[in-house]
Parts: structure tokens; sequence; C-alpha cells
């Protein structure tokens, strides 16, 4: 026999080896994509229920009549639940089990519907969660419960996703930071343009203008996810001075308040005491359909919402 020729084939079986185990992982993935995605950290992802998501976007405004985000998050919902129209390969659950946790909004571009709308939905939020968890509360009244108790009852993350289109942008603009800086260029569509104001209150002096929020998410690494998802993205630090960066820095803020002051006794409940909700906010500058086209904006989204519950699914098991 020739040793050449059984070494030849040696490598060629162990080849096909290698290729039948990888398609019996791939179909493995396939397989269990619609039950929560695969272990992490030797635990089942299946027992890190997905966070819960608010997406927001704006409508017109001066010099965009018509937002592409108001478009992006009225469509959101349909695009999840319909068979065959959402493309994206989601790795932490399947698309309709994302939607059956999205909730939408979409704020009047000002200043004054912004703050009216997070002062209503926290402060609701922050009532549901002591009145669920007090000593004398049975758990509420589930039939009666709209988006804010479900949130306190299912003691998961919630996120707040918002969107904002950026008119020159090229690429999706993740942002990882807020101010407490009010100086707009124009009129909002209420007529306030305030300059060199604060978005938070600098009463006690707590807050001064100008001063810096950051999100609690881990930017940097959403952005080399969803560029690895063939999305041009970057990682920016800079979102204006207009109603998106009021939008964000008063929800980072709100998020902040509601993370250290939202009650952590819940014996009532035979709870955990760190099982409560956790509040997250993260901004995303979306460029004009003409750059990215509407199915391409719904499909980063998606994408994006997929990124974040796997970063923090693997944050759960890593504490």
């Amino acid at each position: 026999p020739n040793p050449g020729l059984s070494w030849r084939w040696w490598v060629v079986g162990i080849g096909w080896w290698v290729r039948a185990a990888a398609m019996v992982a791939c179909a493995t993935c396939t397989s269990t994509s619609t039950r929560r995605g695969q272990p992490m950290n030797g635990a089942e992802q299946d027992d890190a229920p997905l966070p819960h998501f608010i997406v927001t976007g704006f409508g017109p405004f001066r010099g965009v009549a018509n937002n592409p985000t108001t478009t992006i998050v009225k469509e959101l919902p349909s695009y999840l639940f319909s068979e065959g129209k959402c493309s994206v390969g989601l790795r932490s659950c399947a698309p309709k089990e994302l939607a059956s946790n999205v909730t939408t909004h979409i704020f009047e571009t000002s200043a004054e519907d912004v703050r009216r709308w997070q002062d209503e939905w926290f402060d609701k939020l922050s009532h549901e969660v002591e009145r669920i968890h007090s000593p004398t509360s049975s758990g509420g009244d589930e039939t009666s419960a709209d988006a804010a108790v479900t949130l306190c009852g299912n003691k998961r993350n919630v996120v707040l996703l918002h969107l904002g289109v950026h008119y020159k942008a090229k690429c999706f603009h993740l942002e990882s930071t807020a101010y407490n800086d009010a100086s707009f260029r124009v009129p909002d569509e209420r007529g306030y343009q305030p300059r060199d104001e604060c978005v938070l209150s600098t009463d006690g002096g707590c807050a001064r203008r100008g001063d810096k929020l950051s999100t609690t998410l881990e930017v940097a690494p959403l952005v080399k996810r969803m560029e690895a998802r063939g999305y041009p993205s970057k990682l920016s630090g800079d979102p204006g001075r207009f109603v998106c960066n009021y939008t964000y820095c008063y929800s980072l803020d709100k998020c902040s308040q509601f993370n250290a002051t939202a009650p952590t006794s819940f014996d009532s409940i035979g709870a955990n005491k760190t099982d409560k909700p956790t509040l997250y906010s993260i901004f995303v500058h979306v460029p004009l359909f003409q750059i990215s086209e509407k199915e391409e904006q719904l499909e980063f989204v998606v994408g994006l919402m997929d990124e974040i519950s796997i970063q923090l699914g693997e944050k759960r098991y890593s504490s």
C-alpha cells in the first residue's frame, strides 16, 4: 500500500467528521433559536428572561418633515410579528417572542412632551414597584396591568431604546453619553428654544450645566457586534444639544434615580433581594431613509435589541 495515499485518506476522514460536527452544531443552534438560544457560562439562557424594551421615536421637526424614527417605531411591532417579514437572525429569541417584549411611543419633538411622558411613566413604574412589593400586597391585579405594572410583576431588565434622526449621518450612531445642557439651535415644536440652560434641576447643587451622564450599557461592544452584522455603526459621545440630548439626559437621570431608590425588600413574595427591575437607557441616531432604507433600519433596531438582550444575559450570569 502507498503510505502517502493512506495519510491523505486519514486527513480527508478527519475533515469529513469536522464538517459533520459543524452541521450538527448549526442544526442545534437553529432548533434552539425559537426557545431562547444556547447556554451561556454553563447556565441555560432560558433562565434569563428577555428585557422589556420601550422603543421611542420622534415626530417631525424643523427641517425634517418625515422623521424616519416615526416610521420605524410604528412598524416595528408588525415587522416582528409578521411571518416572513423579519429576516434578522436572532440569537436571543424568536422574533415573535421579542415582539411580545416591546412597547413603543412616539414623542412630539418638544422638551415639554418628553418630560411629561417620562415623568408619568417613571412615576407610575415607581408606584407599582412599591405597591407590588409592599408587605401588604398580593402582587396587584394582573388583568388591569398596563406596561409599567407588567414590568414590575415580571421583575425583568427594562431598556429604554430612544431613536432620533441625524440628518447628516452616514451610519448609525450609538450614543454613549448625554449632557445636562439644553442649547437648542432652533425652537422645538412648541416654540421652546433654551440657550445655555440645564436639562436637569440644579436644586441643591446636585447637577450642573454641562455635566455628563453615561449609559450603563456597554456601547463599544454593541457597535462592534452591529458592525459584524453588516450595519455601518459608530460609537458617539456627542448627541448634540437639541431634543435628542434632552431626552437622553432626562432618561439616564430617571433610570439612575429609579435604580438607586427602588425598594429592595421583597420578602413578602419570597424573591431574592436583587430580583427587581433594573432600568437601562440608550440613544441611537439613525440616518435618513435616503442613506439607509426603511427595511435596513428595522433590521438594525431588531438586531440591536438582540445584542442588548445577549449583553444583559451575560451580565446576569457573570454577576
